[in-house]
């Protein structure tokens, strides 16, 4: 590429390159996690709650398009029919509500993400954002498929395991393992 450049100096500037991009990706991890972690610590009691036992509001936060409200409508129905605590905005959030910050609480209040991968909301700004938080946070996310495949997904959430909606209750039944696992009651 640059003759002008002995092995040396491409040896060093790669280990630049690398230190440049470790420490970007840090920045975003960082500030990703600060984002949507609150700003309230623990105090020992909840800490304590969160080793032992669940402490989450939900078990599961719905992601999904907006185009895809009444499909959310019906997994959440179908959720709640099975005695499990859903966060599906359409359903939680009304007028005058500060969108982002009710999505950013519910998120780091839920045990899992359950997305709705589908054309519309893999175009969605929203939806990519709550996954990766969803992600960066360590929450297992469980992608559904509706009207698309698994090669539509991109690269990362493709590489988790993918469900077709239509066997959504092999799915509930697995969470509800899950959280038998986790001592859950629900």
């Amino acid at each position: 590429m640059f003759d002008f450049i002995n092995d040396d100096e491409r040896i060093i500037f790669g280990t630049f390159q690398a230190i440049a991009i470790a420490i970007v990706m840090l920045f975003v991890v960082r500030n990703l996690t600060r984002f949507f972690l609150s700003k309230r610590k623990l105090d020992i009691a909840e800490a304590q709650t969160v080793v032992i036992g669940r402490a989450d509001k939900y078990d599961v936060f719905i992601s999904y398009s907006h185009k895809d409200e009444a499909v959310g409508r019906l997994l959440e129905e179908e959720l709640r029919r099975s005695g499990l605590r859903v966060f599906l905005s359409s359903s939680a959030l009304t007028g005058g509500d500060n969108f982002s910050e009710e999505i950013k609480n519910a998120l780091r209040d839920a045990g899992e993400l359950w997305i709705i991968a589908s054309p519309q909301s893999l175009e969605s700004e929203w939806v990519m954002t709550e996954w990766g938080a969803a992600w960066a946070m360590g929450k297992r996310v469980v992608p559904l498929l509706y009207n698309c495949e698994p090669k539509d997904l991109p690269e990362r959430l493709g590489a988790l395991h993918t469900t077709s909606i239509d066997k959504l209750s092999v799915e509930i039944k697995n969470l509800k393992k899950r959280l038998q696992k986790l001592g859950s009651k629900s």
